[in-house]
């Protein structure tokens, strides 16, 4: 598991899942807090829905 800071806590994530929030956040010119935010919200496809984003791309 990793430490992963967001804006609002602290929270606890698998290595894989904060490669992936980060991966987009520099895709996408976002700050990494702000995405894993708004993902720890709505959910990885939710948020991949919304921005489309093709999640394929960080499998």
């Amino acid at each position: 598991m990793v430490s992963h800071p967001t804006s609002k806590e602290q929270l606890w994530v698998s290595p894989q899942y904060a490669r992936i929030i980060k991966k987009i956040a520099v895709d996408i010119g976002k700050r990494y807090s702000d995405v894993a935010d708004e993902v720890l919200d709505l959910g990885l496809k939710e948020y991949a829905k919304k921005y489309n984003i093709d999640l394929e791309k960080y499998k």
